[in-house]
């Protein structure tokens, strides 16, 4: 990684936006999953295109954060871009600029990225319009999708087949032998 080789990157990186570099690495040795969280950094559409491709180019990085940043529409169709590409099962966009357009870009990309499994969208001081609350719903339900689906893999995965009928009862108490 080109951040790693390079003190001077590495450092403005860690100290700009809050991305402790060394505990990605050591992740990404251990095969574990990582977060980034670009809260409160300021960042703007403009920024978006560059973090994202290191992002993209890490692999093991499945949970974003980019709460509390000048985000706007033009932004959310960047990161839904993203998305597309990306294994993050997590994105926080909280308290940002985006309105019911970039929510719909999210969706779009909520419908190709199987992974996204949580979405948070806080509004802070202003309230949700109809058009917000109708495009949110979409995404929610996508992203509950997403997580059943990857429950059931799951359980496919460990040989237990879901066929949607199930009768699970406890058996009944076995009373020791007189």
């Amino acid at each position: 990684r080109k951040i790693a080789q390079n003190p001077d990157a590495r450092e403005e990186i860690e100290e700009n936006f809050s991305i402790p570099i060394l505990e990605l690495e050591s992740n990404q040795k251990a095969g574990k999953k990582s977060e980034v969280d670009l809260d409160k950094c300021f960042l703007s559409d403009d920024d978006l295109p560059e973090i994202l491709k290191a992002i993209i180019a890490d692999g093991n990085i499945n949970v974003l954060l980019i709460d509390n940043n000048k985000i706007t529409d033009e932004g959310a169709r960047i990161i839904a871009n993203f998305l597309e590409k990306s294994n993050i099962d997590d994105l926080s966009l909280s308290e940002s600029g985006i309105t019911d357009k970039g929510l719909k870009e999210i969706y779009k990309a909520s419908l190709k990225n199987n992974t996204l499994t949580k979405f948070t969208f806080a509004l802070g001081n202003r309230k949700i319009t109809p058009e917000e609350s109708e495009v949110l719903e979409l995404i929610l339900k996508q992203t509950a999708k997403n997580y059943a689906d990857k429950l059931i893999e799951g359980l496919e995965n460990m040989n237990i087949r879901y066929t949607g009928d199930a009768d699970i009862t406890e058996p009944e108490p076995q009373l020791p032998p007189p």
